[in-house]
């Protein structure tokens, strides 16, 4: 009898057994390494298939080997884990990959994993926080308290989710993200959003989305 491990699907672990792998991925920033499956790789990217045509790095085995450039063991992960979800795909996307898989997604042209972040998006509130939540600190217009330097702050925060929004035109999350401004912020806190954003710019045409939406009047 074959051993159960055997049905194991690929995993970030090389010592584990992978059946039937014909590909591996290797990330150029770190050395980490995936085997996968050409044939999944195809189905979920355009970029992929076109690759494939004209790989010739196999080994001894024949299997096939795919440097990435600019990636890591995490982009790895994320890739295997959208791929193959052995648990729900929603677990596989968080607040601080999120952008790195749409980006990943654009670059290979997996519009599969670009809807699925833009539905893990709508689906999780803490992905939006609301600006009615705004901190006192950033309501009164002051600096964020020392210490708090290195961590994304609300305003930081919904800034990256509308620039990511307009971005990859993630038009019903875009609408979503207008529409919490609309009904929590006031013109004093849409300031200190731009204020204290470190440096994000707003694209002139999400600025005049959010001004044209207006502003509570509830600070």
């Amino acid at each position: 009898m074959a051993d159960p491990a055997t049905l194991l699907l690929p995993t970030m672990n090389s010592d584990a057994p992978v059946p039937f792998s014909d590909m591996t991925l290797v990330a150029k920033d770190d050395g980490a390494t995936a085997k996968v499956h050409r044939g999944v790789l195809a189905a979920h990217s355009r970029i992929f298939r076109e690759i494939f045509s004209s790989c010739q790095t196999t080994d001894a085995a024949g299997v096939f080997t795919m440097p990435l450039a600019n990636k890591t063991k995490q982009d790895l992960e994320s890739l295997v884990s959208f791929m193959y979800p052995r648990a729900s795909r929603r677990k596989q996307f968080t607040i601080q990959n999120i952008q790195r898989l749409l980006e990943m997604g654009r670059e290979y042209d997996m519009a599969g994993l670009t809807a699925k972040a833009a539905e893990w998006l709508l689906s999780n509130a803490e992905a939006v926080p609301s600006p009615v939540n705004v901190p006192g600190w950033l309501k009164g217009g002051g600096p964020p308290p020392w210490g708090r330097n290195e961590e994304e702050n609300i305003a930081e925060r919904f800034v990256r989710m509308l620039l990511l929004a307009d971005e990859y035109k993630l038009d019903v999350f875009y609408e979503r993200c207008l529409k919490e401004w609309q009904t929590n912020l006031t013109f004093n806190a849409f300031l200190n959003v731009l204020k204290h954003g470190r440096g994000r710019r707003l694209p002139a045409n999400v600025l005049c989305d959010l001004i044209n939406g207006g502003f509570s009047c509830k600070y």
